[in-house]
This record gives structure tokens, C-alpha cells and sequence, in this order.
């Protein structure tokens, strides 16, 4: 269902032609889905979904505190293969309120 989430997020964005979108770390918060587990569903799939968008070039992953930032960093370097035949940016940065 996260994935799902995920994937009709970009969809409808695309759909919509939207060059960017920007998205929490959904389902982390009150509803308790565990936060490396989140990241190891939300980058693959926002991966996938940049892949086939049409419209959309950027994704942003917005996260609420720096333990989450560091968890989905790390996933999303994990998952950086710049030798694909499609392949993305990840950029890793935070902004002080």
C-alpha cells in the first residue's frame, strides 16, 4: 500500500504536468511505519515512477527531522547506480528554519 501510495502520488503529478513534486516520508509519523523500512519502499518506488514519468524531473523527499533525513540519505545512496541505463541524481541537503 505504501508503494501504492507512492507510485498515484507521481502518476497524478505527471498527469497533471507537473515538472516537480515534493513528498513526506508518508506513513511515518502517527501511523508508526518504521522509518528504514519506509525509505527502503519509498525510494525504489519513486525511482521507478521518475523512470516512466513523463513530465516530472525532480522528486523531493521532504523529512521532518534529521534522523530521518540521515535513514532515507542512506537508502537512497544505496540504491545510486549512475552506470544504468537511466540514470538519476541524489542530492542530499538540509535547510534551517
Amino acid at each position: 500500500m505504501l508503494a501504492s501510495c507512492y507510485r498515484e502520488s507521481v502518476r497524478i503529478a505527471d498527469e497533471l504536468k507537473l515538472h516537480s513534486i515534493a513528498l513526506p516520508a508518508i506513513s511515518t509519523g502517527i501511523f508508526g511505519y518504521p522509518l528504514e523500512q519506509a525509505a527502503w519502499v519509498a525510494i525504489p518506488t519513486l525511482v521507478d515512477s521518475l523512470r516512466s514519468a513523463k513530465q516530472i524531473v525532480l522528486i523531493m523527499v521532504v523529512l521532518f527531522d534529521r534522523a530521518s533525513l540521515d535513514t532515507f540519505a542512506k537508502v537512497a545512496l544505496a540504491q545510486h547506480q549512475p552506470d544504468s541505463d537511466a540514470p538519476y541524481n541524489v542530492v542530499i541537503g538540509t535547510k534551517s528554519a
